[in-house]
Order: structure tokens, then sequence, then C-alpha cells
């Protein structure tokens, strides 16, 4: 999943993909959160759910920079496994949204220099060959004045 994390962080330039990694680890952690927060009064899953559908449109009409969102919450709740708690598999979510993040940053910075370098090497200035020497009156003309 890390690999679309990178696909969904990368933009066009690199202050654009650092601002979306800031706001998807933010969002995520803050979600993350909320879950294990959430799972401790020990609702069913369903309701859960129907909480976290009820809170999330109040978080992002606040923060909507903070790119919190129902996958994570649906992502950590369903991919639970038994034995292994809530916050562990919220853990998980997160490394998996920060490597996929940074991943987008990395690819971010090398497309950069891969085009600043093809561009400063297809811009630059040429330089123009040397002016051959006039020789119209001879290589010699001048010696017999």
């Amino acid at each position: 999943m890390a690999p679309v994390s990178a696909l969904i962080t990368a933009k066009d330039g690199i202050g654009d993909t650092f601002a979306e990694c800031r706001s998807r680890i933010v969002g995520t952690a803050i979600a993350i959160l909320r879950q294990c927060l959430l799972s401790r009064f020990g609702l069913a899953l369903a309701a859960q759910l129907a909480i976290i559908i009820a809170v999330t449109p109040v978080v992002v009409s606040r923060r909507p920079e903070w790119r919190v969102g129902l996958w994570t919450a649906a992502i950590t709740l369903l991919s639970q496994l038994p034995g292994i708690g809530i916050w562990e598999t919220g853990f998980a979510r997160f490394c998996e949204v920060a490597i996929g993040s940074i991943a987008a940053i990395g690819v971010a910075t090398l497309d950069l220099t891969a085009w600043g370098r093809w561009f400063k090497r297809r811009h630059s200035p040429r330089p123009t060959p040397a002016k051959a020497p006039d020789w119209s009156d001879g290589p010699a003309g001048d010696l017999f004045l």
C-alpha cells in the first residue's frame, strides 16, 4: 500500500508534495488516534464506523488541509487481525502512509534534480566557435609593408 500512498502524495512541485506529505501524515495520525480512542468503548464495528462517519466531516470542515478521511478508519478497523491490538494496526497504517509520503518526496526531489540537469544542459547557451582569421590579403601581407 505504500506505493499507493506515494502516488496519492506526489504532486507537480516539491513544495506541493511536501505540503501534501505533511497533511497526510497529520491526518492519518489524527484518524488513527481517534479510532484507537473510540475502540476503548467496546462498541460494535458498525457503531464505530457510524461515529467516525459522523465526526469526520466536522474535522474536515475545520481543517481541510489535514486530509483526515474515512479510509484510515475503515482500513484500521477491517484489517485488524485477532490477537493484534488496534494500536498496532493503526501504527502499521501510519507507517505505510509515512513511508509512501516520504517516498513521494524523494521521487519529487530526484525528478526535480533530473529535470534541472536536463533543462540546464538543453537550454544553456552554447559556446560559439572561434572566428577564423581573415586572410584576405594573404598570410604574409603585413610583413612586406
